[in-house]
């Protein structure tokens, strides 16, 4: 039992956020939005080591790589987050995207 339930900092759980697990490569593309166009001004790829004393089965980011502006993988994650962005909405600003590239394709 989680919800109703106090918690480490001391207040109770009153709410609950569940993600599914998604094995693959994990990145981060940031980006800039004007008049509905996308810019990717940076492309990122994790690294990821297993176990953290608490928690030993979970995986947590070690690194981070700036990736080169062009390649398939940076061709696959720009326009996979410029759909995204497009069914969002997002006109204007920056975003901040993290995208695992899965066995069926990339997912938010």
């Amino acid at each position: 039992k989680i919800i109703g339930v106090r918690n480490i900092v001391g207040t109770t759980n009153s709410e609950l956020a569940l993600q599914e697990f998604l094995a693959g490569d994990e990145y981060i593309a940031d980006t800039v939005s004007f008049n509905g166009k996308h810019l990717v001004v940076a492309l990122w790829a994790y690294t990821k080591r297993k176990g953290v004393p608490w928690s030993p089965h979970s995986l947590v980011v070690y690194q981070a790589e700036l990736l080169p502006p062009f390649g398939e993988v940076q061709d696959k994650l720009a326009a996979y987050v410029s759909q995204v962005l497009d069914a969002v909405g997002l006109r204007y600003g920056p975003s901040h995207n993290e995208i695992m590239m899965t066995k069926r394709g990339p997912i938010l």
